[in-house]
């Protein structure tokens, strides 16, 4: 057995009880044919670990204004209130930007994260479920550092063309999305994934 270790957070004005179980729930289903399963710190169903702050966080930040929250602010927050590391960090927070459900972000990211080196970690929308239930998942995947078949950032393609996959870029209604041996191998090979078990 597989497991993928997150450590889910939310920021003290954020109202993660809409999605987080739906989301966890999701993931498990469509990891499960994969001998995979999400280990989730906090064990559900405690709350996640609070951060103290308020806001929304903007990703891409805007230019010249080194004041508003940044993805990475979230992210040194976490160190903070979780000194011991307990897998990728999933922060449940409200956006500024609209029509993303969350965001995966990449240690390249250096605006994103204020020149800080941090591993890849994921944000989640506060107040929004997609359609899918797919957004934890997708953005874990981002995470794994997934490569698929276009949408270029950097020297990665980050989503999938086929409107069946859990890499799609964006819900199709009616459509389930799948998750492939090769979104299962991104995820074995991350750095939150371990084996455990015989």
């Amino acid at each position: 057995m597989i497991v993928l270790d997150i450590a889910v957070f939310a920021t003290a004005d954020s109202n993660w009880q809409l999605a987080l179980d739906e989301y966890i729930n999701a993931a498990n289903y469509n990891l499960s044919t994969f001998g995979m399963r999400l280990n989730v710190y906090p064990p559900r169903p405690s709350e996640p670990v609070g951060i103290p702050l308020v806001g929304p966080v903007y990703d891409p930040p805007p230019d010249y204004d080194f004041i508003s929250m940044r993805p990475g602010d979230l992210r040194s927050a976490a160190a903070l209130v979780l000194p011991q590391p307990h897998g990728i960090p999933v922060i449940f927070t409200k956006f500024h930007q609209t029509g993303r459900a969350g965001a995966a972000i990449l240690r390249e990211d250096r605006a994103a994260n204020r020149n800080v080196d941090w591993l890849n970690y994921v944000l989640i929308r506060e107040n929004s479920l997609n359609s899918d239930r797919g957004c934890l998942l997708h953005e874990l995947l981002h995470a794994a550092d997934y490569n698929g078949d276009f949408d270029r950032f950097g020297n990665r393609f980050l989503h999938d063309s086929d409107p069946k996959s859990i890499m799609r870029p964006n819900p199709v209604n009616g459509v389930p999305p799948v998750v492939y041996q090769r979104h299962a191998q991104a995820l074995h090979t991350s750095y939150f994934a371990r084996t455990v078990g015989p």
